[in-house]
């Protein structure tokens, strides 16, 4: 059986807001410390 955990928190933000940091897949290793890279390959 594979390991399951969840979390949540609330982000004092507009929606619009927390969406676009959440699809700047680039800017993730500069505040997201287990990502190192990132690279898009397709839009």
């Amino acid at each position: 059986m594979p390991d399951e955990s969840t979390q949540s928190i609330v982000v004092d933000a507009p929606a619009d807001r927390v969406m676009a940091v959440i699809a700047d897949l680039e800017s993730y290793p500069e505040w997201a410390k287990a990502v190192r890279r990132t690279e898009v390959l397709e839009r």
